[in-house]
Protein backbone atom coordinates (compact mmCIF):
# COMPACT_ATOMS: atom_id res chain seq x y z
CA UNK A 1 0.00 0.00 0.00
CA UNK A 2 1.70 2.71 -1.09
CA UNK A 3 -0.25 5.64 0.12
CA UNK A 4 -0.92 8.86 2.47
CA UNK A 5 -4.36 7.77 2.74
CA UNK A 6 -6.22 5.34 4.59
CA UNK A 7 -7.35 2.89 1.92
CA UNK A 8 -10.45 1.15 4.21
CA UNK A 9 -11.34 0.42 8.05
CA UNK A 10 -12.03 -3.20 8.72
CA UNK A 11 -14.21 -3.81 12.27
CA UNK A 12 -13.66 -7.13 14.14
CA UNK A 13 -15.38 -8.79 17.67
CA UNK A 14 -12.57 -8.18 20.12
CA UNK A 15 -8.93 -7.59 19.79
CA UNK A 16 -7.44 -7.49 16.51
CA UNK A 17 -4.28 -8.75 15.39
CA UNK A 18 -2.76 -8.13 11.72
CA UNK A 19 0.40 -9.82 9.57
CA UNK A 20 1.23 -9.24 6.30
CA UNK A 21 2.73 -12.27 4.22
CA UNK A 22 5.95 -12.01 2.99
CA UNK A 23 5.34 -10.46 -0.21
CA UNK A 24 3.07 -7.19 1.29
CA UNK A 25 -0.15 -8.51 -1.06
CA UNK A 26 -1.92 -10.49 1.89
CA UNK A 27 -2.60 -10.01 5.27
CA UNK A 28 -4.22 -11.80 7.97
CA UNK A 29 -6.50 -10.26 10.30
CA UNK A 30 -6.70 -12.58 13.93
CA UNK A 31 -9.59 -12.35 16.17
CA UNK A 32 -12.24 -13.61 18.88
CA UNK A 33 -13.94 -17.29 18.30
CA UNK A 34 -10.38 -18.62 16.80
CA UNK A 35 -11.03 -17.09 13.82
CA UNK A 36 -8.28 -16.13 10.86
CA UNK A 37 -9.45 -14.14 8.35
CA UNK A 38 -7.25 -13.40 4.83
CA UNK A 39 -7.30 -10.32 2.84
CA UNK A 40 -6.10 -8.60 -0.28
CA UNK A 41 -4.62 -5.09 -0.03
CA UNK A 42 -5.60 -4.76 -3.58
CA UNK A 43 -9.62 -5.64 -2.58
CA UNK A 44 -9.94 -4.98 0.71
CA UNK A 45 -13.49 -3.70 0.01
CA UNK A 46 -14.66 -7.34 -0.75
CA UNK A 47 -14.19 -8.61 2.03
CA UNK A 48 -12.07 -11.93 3.51
CA UNK A 49 -11.41 -14.03 0.71
CA UNK A 50 -11.14 -17.24 2.78
CA UNK A 51 -11.59 -17.70 6.56
CA UNK A 52 -10.10 -20.19 8.75
CA UNK A 53 -10.43 -21.74 12.20
CA UNK A 54 -7.93 -23.66 14.64
CA UNK A 55 -9.43 -27.13 15.84
CA UNK A 56 -11.44 -27.20 18.94
CA UNK A 57 -12.85 -24.19 21.05
CA UNK A 58 -14.25 -21.89 19.35
CA UNK A 59 -14.38 -19.24 22.63
CA UNK A 60 -10.55 -18.57 22.03
CA UNK A 61 -9.33 -15.47 20.73
CA UNK A 62 -6.27 -15.55 18.41
CA UNK A 63 -4.35 -12.68 19.72
CA UNK A 64 -1.35 -13.07 17.34
CA UNK A 65 -0.85 -14.25 13.90
CA UNK A 66 2.55 -14.32 11.66
CA UNK A 67 3.10 -15.85 8.41
CA UNK A 68 5.98 -17.89 7.41
CA UNK A 69 8.92 -16.50 6.05
CA UNK A 70 8.16 -18.48 2.62
CA UNK A 71 4.03 -17.49 3.40
CA UNK A 72 2.82 -21.02 3.19
CA UNK A 73 1.68 -21.26 7.07
CA UNK A 74 -0.21 -18.98 9.68
CA UNK A 75 1.35 -19.26 13.27
CA UNK A 76 -1.43 -18.57 15.46
CA UNK A 77 -1.42 -17.71 19.46
CA UNK A 78 -4.55 -17.31 21.58
CA UNK A 79 -5.12 -16.10 24.88
CA UNK A 80 -4.73 -19.28 26.42
CA UNK A 81 -1.47 -22.17 26.19
CA UNK A 82 -2.75 -22.84 22.89
CA UNK A 83 -0.99 -21.75 19.53
CA UNK A 84 -1.84 -23.69 16.54
CA UNK A 85 -0.30 -23.64 12.67
CA UNK A 86 -2.43 -23.33 9.69
CA UNK A 87 -1.78 -23.54 6.23
CA UNK A 88 -1.76 -20.38 4.87
CA UNK A 89 -3.64 -21.95 1.15
CA UNK A 90 -6.44 -23.76 2.40
CA UNK A 91 -6.61 -23.52 6.23
CA UNK A 92 -5.64 -27.02 7.06
CA UNK A 93 -4.10 -27.01 11.02
CA UNK A 94 -0.73 -28.86 10.59
CA UNK A 95 0.23 -28.56 14.11
CA UNK A 96 -0.75 -27.21 17.49
CA UNK A 97 1.83 -25.85 20.15
CA UNK A 98 0.57 -26.21 24.42
CA UNK A 99 3.58 -26.57 26.34
CA UNK A 100 4.01 -23.05 27.28
CA UNK A 101 2.19 -21.25 30.16
CA UNK A 102 -0.34 -18.45 29.79
CA UNK A 103 -3.09 -19.04 32.44
CA UNK A 104 -3.64 -14.99 32.66
CA UNK A 105 -4.78 -14.93 28.95
CA UNK A 106 -1.75 -12.82 28.02
CA UNK A 107 -1.13 -11.87 24.60
CA UNK A 108 1.88 -14.20 23.98
CA UNK A 109 3.41 -13.08 20.49
CA UNK A 110 5.27 -16.21 18.75
CA UNK A 111 7.51 -16.32 16.33
CA UNK A 112 9.52 -17.86 12.87
CA UNK A 113 13.44 -18.44 13.51
CA UNK A 114 14.83 -16.78 9.83
CA UNK A 115 14.46 -20.25 7.87
CA UNK A 116 10.88 -21.17 9.14
CA UNK A 117 11.91 -24.88 10.41
CA UNK A 118 11.04 -23.54 14.42
CA UNK A 119 8.78 -21.39 16.11
CA UNK A 120 9.08 -20.02 19.55
CA UNK A 121 6.70 -18.37 22.44
CA UNK A 122 7.37 -16.79 25.29
CA UNK A 123 5.38 -17.98 28.47
CA UNK A 124 3.68 -16.68 31.26
CA UNK A 125 6.71 -18.30 33.55
CA UNK A 126 9.49 -16.39 31.98
CA UNK A 127 10.21 -19.40 29.90
CA UNK A 128 11.46 -19.36 26.07
CA UNK A 129 9.75 -22.42 24.17
CA UNK A 130 11.08 -23.78 20.91
CA UNK A 131 9.69 -26.00 18.84
CA UNK A 132 10.16 -27.56 15.47
CA UNK A 133 7.98 -26.16 13.33
CA UNK A 134 6.11 -29.14 11.08
CA UNK A 135 6.92 -31.51 14.07
CA UNK A 136 5.24 -29.52 17.07
CA UNK A 137 8.97 -31.71 18.58
CA UNK A 138 10.01 -29.40 21.20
Amino acid sequence: LKSRCCQGELKVKGRAGVAFDPNGIVFAVSSAHNMVRLYDTRHIDQGPFATFCGKGRTDLDVTHTKFSPDGKYLLCSTNENYMFLLHSFNGTQIQQYTSHQNVSGLSLEPSFTADGKHVASGSEDGSIYLWETESGRQ
